[in-house]
């Protein structure tokens, strides 16, 4: 399962024996969306997630939903670089930015 690949110890770092990984997450509650893309930062080493994908199923774009994602992606929520923690102040300079992790797609019905 998931949780148990992202509860792994050696989940730290990449490279040959520890690959980045991809992250879809499917849904159509706003919420719920946005909380298991909080989890996912919260819980796994930024090194190794290359990109994580919110899609909204049966839903018409949520403009409010990208922002927030888009803070996330930012660092707005705790997260951890290896063993290092992480946490940026609002107005993030370019030198604290990270990659664009995050990609936000909806499907209306």
């Amino acid at each position: 399962s998931i949780r148990n690949l992202l509860d792994r110890v050696d989940i730290l770092g990449y490279g040959p024996t520890h690959p980045r990984v991809a992250v879809v997450v499917v849904g159509d509650d706003r919420s719920k969306i946005l909380s298991s893309v909080e989890s996912v930062f919260r819980n796994t080493d930024l090194n190794r997630l290359f990109v994580v994908c919110a899609v909204m199923d049966g839903v018409a774009s949520d403009p409010e939903l990208v922002s927030d994602l888009q803070a996330i992606d930012a660092g707005a929520v705790p997260h951890w670089h290896g063993l290092r923690p992480d946490v940026h102040a609002a107005g993030v300079t370019s030198e604290e930015e990270h990659g664009k992790k995050v990609h936000v797609f909806s499907k209306k019905r």
